[in-house]
C-alpha cells in the first residue's frame, strides 16, 4: 500500500470552495469493505485480494494482515481499537489496534455478514447455515438462532440490546437482548415483498430500515410496526440510518430508471431525492444529526448533500466508488473506488464557509421534491410464541410470528421530567395509579378520623372525586397511547 499527498493549495492561495483532500491511498486491489470509527480517526478496509488494514486518519498504516480466503465482511468498533474479520468460509477474528489476535472462532458454514457493536462488547454474525450468531469480547458464543434460510444481512444497535437479521426467504426479525438477558429471543417477524438487501438499525435499536428487491424501502419500530413503505424507482443498493432513527439516507440503483439519492424524515416521509445518473448509487452515509449526506456512485462521483435539499459538493474520482463513509459531525470524509484507492477529505473549513454564505451548489434542476408520502395501511400480524431450539437457538419458521413488547425497565422519572412531559406514563401504570387514588379515596371517606369520629371527607366529595377519576380512566381507555 502506497501514501500519496492529495494536491491542494494553501488557503491564502485558493478559497475553500471544496472539502480538503488529506491524503490518497493506493491498496493495488479494489476495496470491498470500509468502515470509520465515530471520530474518523481510524479506518478499517478490505480489498478483493483477501487484505485487511487498520488506516489512521492521517494515512498512516497502522497494520496489514493478508488472509489466505476471501473476506466476506469487515467492522469497526466506535473508537476504532476492535477489528472483526469475517472470511468468506466462516473463520471469525477479532483484532486490536495493534493487529494482534483477541479470539477466533470458525462456525464451519458460509459467512455473509459481520458486525461488531460499538463499544466492542458483542460480535454478530450471519451466515448461510440459516443462523444468527452472537458472541461477546471472549469469543464465546452467547446464542444463535435458526432461520428457515440463509441470512442475507445482520444490524445491532449501540450497545447489542437489538439485532435485525434479514433472511433469504425474504424474512426480517428482531433479536431482544434487552429484555432477555442477552439471550437474543425473538420479538417478530415480518415478511417483506422481496429479497433483502440492505439493512440498518438506529442507536437505540428503536427504529430499523431495510431495502429490497421489489423496490421498496420499508421502516419499522422496534414493537414491529410498520412506519413507512415507499417505492423507488430501482433496487435500493445501500440505507444510512442517523444514529436516533430520524433521518434515513437511501441510495438506489440505477438501470432504466436513473439512480438516485432519496433522503427521508421520520416524521414527514421523502424529503428529496437526487438523480445520479445510470450507473446508480453504490453507497450511502450521514452524520449523526442527519444534516449531511454522503453518496458514492457508479460512475465514480462522491457527492456531499445538505439536509435542507441542497447538493453541496461533488468530485470525479478515478474508478467506481465502492464504499463511503463519514465521521460522527462530518469533519472527515472517507472514500474507497474499485480500483484500489482510499481518499480522505476533510471538510471543516468548507462547511464554515458554506454556512456562512447560506446556500449550496445550483443544482436544483436535478433534485425532484416530493409530498411527504405516508405509509400503506400496516398487515396484520398474528402473534405467537418463538419456539426455542437445542443449543440456545430460536425455531423462525414461516409460520412462527411473534410480536412482544418488552417488559417496561425504564428509571423511575423525575418530578420535574414529569411536569416537563419529558417522561411518558404508560396507559397501564395510569390505570393502575387512577385506581390506588380511587380506594384511598374511598377509605378517606368511610373510615372515621379524629375524636368526633367523622371521615376525612365528606361522602358527597368522597364520590364526586370518584366519579372523576372514574371519567380520567375512560379516558385513558380509549385514547392513543
Amino acid at each position: 500500500m502506497v501514501q500519496t499527498d492529495e494536491a491542494a493549495a494553501p488557503a491564502e492561495e485558493k478559497p475553500q470552495d471544496e472539502p480538503r483532500g488529506l491524503w490518497t491511498l493506493e491498496t493495488g486491489s479494489g476495496i470491498v469493505a470500509l468502515e470509520m470509527s465515530t471520530d474518523g480517526s481510524a479506518l478499517a478496509i478490505a480489498t478483493k485480494d483477501n487484505r485487511v488494514a487498520l488506516v489512521s486518519h492521517n494515512g498512516e498504516i497502522k497494520w496489514t494482515r493478508e488472509f489466505d480466503r476471501p473476506v466476506a465482511g469487515i467492522d469497526l468498533s466506535s473508537l476504532g481499537n476492535i477489528v472483526v474479520v469475517g472470511l468468506r468460509t466462516g473463520e471469525i477474528y477479532c483484532l486490536d489496534d495493534d493487529g494482534g489476535e483477541l479470539w477466533s472462532y470458525n462456525i464451519h458454514a458460509r459467512l455473509d455478514d459481520i458486525h461488531v457493536s460499538k463499544s466492542g462488547s458483542y460480535v454478530v454474525v450471519g451466515s448461510r447455515d440459516t443462523y444468527t450468531y452472537f458472541f461477546d469480547n471472549t469469543g464465546l458464543l452467547l446464542w444463535r438462532s435458526k432461520a428457515d434460510s440463509r441470512i442475507r444481512a445482520i444490524a445491532t444497535s449501540t450497545s447489542a440490546n437489538y439485532v435485525v437479521s434479514a433472511s433469504g426467504a425474504k424474512d426480517i426479525f428482531l433479536h431482544d437482548n434487552y429484555s432477555s438477558n442477552m439471550r437474543g429471543s425473538v420479538s417478530w417477524r415480518h415478511q417483506l415483498g422481496g429479497d433483502i438487501t440492505t439493512l440498518a438499525i438506529s442507536s437505540d435499536g428503536h427504529y430499523i430500515a431495510a431495502g429490497a428487491t421489489d423496490n421498496f424501502f420499508y421502516y419499522f419500530d422496534k414493537l414491529g410496526k410498520l412506519h413507512w413503505k415507499h417505492s423507488v424507482e430501482n433496487a435500493i443498493n445501500s440505507i444510512a440510518l442517523a444514529p436516533r432513527g430520524d433521518y434515513i439516507a437511501v441510495g438506489v440503483e440505477g438501470g432504466t430508471y436513473p439512480g438516485q439519492v432519496c433522503l427521508y424524515s421520520a416524521s414527514q416521509g421523502l424529503m428529496w431525492r437526487y438523480l445520479t445518473g445510470s450507473q446508480g448509487v453504490k453507497d450511502v452515509a450521514i452524520t449523526t444529526n442527519g444534516r449531511y449526506i454522503i453518496a458514492g456512485t457508479g460512475d465514480g462521483v462522491v457527492s456531499m448533500f445538505h439536509q435542507k435539499e441542497k447538493l453541496l459538493w461533488k468530485r470525479k474520482l478515478s474508478a467506481t466508488v465502492n464504499k463511503v463513509r463519514v465521521s460522527a459531525r462530518g469533519r472527515y470524509l472517507a472514500v474507497a473506488t474499485e480500483d484500489g484507492h482510499l481518499y480522505m477529505f476533510e471538510t471543516t473549513e468548507f462547511l464554515l464557509k458554506r454556512h456562512s454564505v447560506s446556500q449550496g451548489l445550483d443544482e436544483s434542476q436535478e433534485i425532484i421534491f416530493s409530498k411527504p408520502q405516508k405509509v400503506v395501511p400496516r398487515t396484520k400480524v398474528a402473534n405467537g410464541p418463538a419456539a426455542g431450539t437445542a443449543g440456545g437457538g430460536y425455531e423462525m419458521g414461516r409460520t412462527t410470528v411473534t410480536q412482544q413488547t418488552p417488559p417496561a425497565q425504564r428509571p423511575m422519572p423525575t418530578p420535574i421530567q414529569l411536569l416537563r412531559g419529558e417522561f411518558r406514563i404508560p396507559r397501564w401504570g395510569l390505570v393502575l395509579l387512577i385506581l390506588i387514588m380511587m380506594v384511598l379515596i374511598g377509605f378517606l371517606t368511610l373510615m372515621p378520623a379524629g375524636p368526633g369520629g367523622d371521615p376525612f371527607l365528606r361522602p358527597a366529595e368522597g364520590v364526586f372525586f370518584i366519579i372523576m377519576l372514574a371519567m380520567l380512566m375512560l379516558i385513558a381507555f380509549v385514547t392513543k397511547e
